[in-house]
């Protein structure tokens, strides 16, 4: 009689549960383009995530750059969104813009948050929430020839008015070019006005009227006019920059210590000859900084444990790794304190790696959430080629093009 009532309250509470074990929790983790160089990397991510969450399933899918705003829009008219998605500042902006993304500073705790860098974690910031955390950075150092710096008897630059001064010098003794700013098809331009202190766009319209704005165009003519950089520099887009500093055309190239690894590929000799030096700050004190960040999107069943999963990603143990692999910077304290970003052994790439680490400091988003950005560079190219031709003033092309742009922005 005693075995059967234990039959029978068995069979009773298999009823009550249905018979089922309790149901998993399944997350869809997308990133970008991290196939199949990083596959290894982010398998051992997922896998030590699950081990340490037993009733927690990641799957892993990997998209496009190119085409990860479609196949999320594809995804959400479908009903199937992933639950935790790698985005860029703009893209996370405008998802959060559209409602698709949560709001992480309403569920992650504050020893989480507070180990993100301050200017790394209001990069995810849209109106009153945090809808992405930040997960790599890279930010500009300057990368420079010595042997054509020693030629002009000059010195590596630390603020613009110097670059100028070296510009002037490189052309009368070398012939060659100080620097080719990166101003044409994909112009930085807007960058720049932001660094001297312009607050260029506020989330919904584009100021190009300030004095700040107008004194870089005009520093930028006047480098044109002058001859102190290339006319390439306003017609062409970035490629010609890196082209022109690897074939010993130009003194200095803005860009991360990963781009050392392309110098020594395609020009051995130059990487032998090459050094590394703190960016050109403008007279805000502030240089930019890229930012690939971590979503959870608003439509998860699962929102607790996909920011959870996020954290982990972003966690310092696991950013310490992944900059081990690839010239990128953490975006979390607990990662920057180790000795990796501060020794010196290992030659020029760990120096620029050092150097990159220490920008952080003074490094922010300059400008987040304009939209049509290829559209809006089209624009501003257009308008300063017709002011360094004199085909309009300063202020007569700055102000068409905020006018056009505001209009391309509205609609």
């Amino acid at each position: 009689m005693k075995k059967l009532n234990i039959i029978l309250l068995a069979a009773l509470l298999a009823a009550c549960s249905g018979g089922k074990e309790p149901q998993r929790v399944r997350i869809e983790f997308w990133t970008l383009q991290l196939k199949p160089v990083f596959t290894t990397y982010i398998e051992n991510l997922v896998a030590e995530y699950e081990k340490a969450h037993p009733g927690v399933d990641v799957e892993w899918v990997d998209v496009p750059f190119s085409g990860i705003k479609e196949k999320l829009m594809t995804a959400y008219l479908a009903g199937t969104p992933p639950d935790v998605v790698n985005l860029n500042v703009d893209m996370s902006a405008s998802m959060a813009g559209l409602g698709a993304l949560a709001d992480l500073d309403k569920i992650l705790d504050e020893n989480t948050k507070k180990d993100y860098l301050e200017s790394a974690w209001e990069a995810g910031r849209a109106g009153g929430g945090v809808y992405a955390v930040p997960w790599y950075l890279a930010t500009n150092i300057t990368i420079y020839n010595k042997e054509i710096i020693a030629k002009a008897g000059g010195k590596v630059p630390t603020n613009y008015a110097e670059l100028e001064t070296l510009a002037k010098a490189v052309k009368e003794k070398t012939g060659k070019f100080a620097i080719c700013p990166k101003i044409g098809k994909d112009t930085d331009i807007l960058k720049y006005f932001a660094m001297d202190g312009a607050r260029v766009y506020d989330g919904k319209k584009v100021d190009l009227g300030s004095p700040e704005a107008a004194a870089v165009m005009d520093y930028w003519k006047r480098m044109f006019k002058n001859e102190y950089i290339p006319r390439a520099s306003v017609m062409e887009d970035h490629r010609v920059a890196l082209n022109m500093f690897i074939r010993e055309e130009t003194a200095i190239f803005f860009s991360g210590p990963q781009f050392l690894k392309v110098v020594n590929e395609n020009n051995p000799s130059l990487y032998k000859k090459a050094g590394a030096a703190m960016p050109i700050y403008g007279k805000a004190g502030l240089t930019d900084i890229d930012v690939m960040n971590i979503a959870v999107t608003s439509a998860s069943k699962h929102k607790e444990q996909a920011a959870d999963f996020a954290a982990f990603v972003t966690n310092g143990p696991n950013q310490l790794a992944f900059a081990h692999l690839v010239p990128i910077l953490p975006s979390v304290k607990s990662a920057l304190s180790d000795k990796f970003f501060s020794s010196k052994e290992g030659g020029i790439e760990q120096e620029a790696r050092c150097l990159a680490a220490r920008t952080l400091l003074k490094s922010r988003v300059l400008i987040t959430g304009l939209p049509k950005v290829t559209q809006v560079q089209s624009i501003l190219q257009a308008s300063t080629q017709e002011v360094f031709m004199d085909k309009k003033t300063t202020a007569e092309g700055l102000a068409s093009a905020q006018k056009e742009i505001n209009a391309l922005i509205s609609k």
